[in-house]
């Protein structure tokens, strides 16, 4: 029953910090891209502690001029070779499930008990070991 005291002490932080979001002012960057300058330099004013914030918002302005916009739609066409970056994502992640992998670490600990480990913290404790083994065999790939 240890998995429930696990996920109830992470609710708290949660809700502490959906709270406190509520408090943080708009990004001003983000005010900037939707056109509300006076709403980002009031923003800026209060977050710098400045009356003068034109070099900012023009620093803002220029960052975003430069930046490219991607759409959903550019993640499958040549330009960039983001079509070929999604697709060996994909593969890789198909991949990864047809082999079943994932459900071999899942059910790891059942299985080692199956075959011989005596107590279940000495097959968790193994089934860490085939995690970890994978986690380190993948630096190489």
């Amino acid at each position: 029953h240890g998995w429930k005291y696990m996920f109830g002490l992470v609710i708290p932080l949660g809700v502490l910090q959906a709270i406190a979001m509520y408090f943080l002012p708009p990004s001003p960057r983000f005010l900037v891209m939707k056109g509300h300058e006076e709403a980002a330099s009031k923003v800026l004013r209060k977050l710098r502690g400045v009356s003068d914030t034109t070099e900012e918002l023009t620093i803002i302005k220029s960052s975003l001029k430069d930046e490219y916009q991607y759409r959903f739609r550019d993640l499958f066409r040549s330009k960039d070779n983001m079509r070929t970056r999604i697709m060996i994502g994909l593969t890789l992640v198909f991949f990864v499930q047809v082999t079943g992998q994932p459900n071999i670490l899942f059910y790891a600990s059942t299985v080692l008990k199956s075959v011989g480990f005596q107590s279940n913290e000495a097959a968790s404790l193994a089934s860490t070991g085939v995690g970890i083994v994978k986690v380190i065999s993948t630096i190489p790939a």
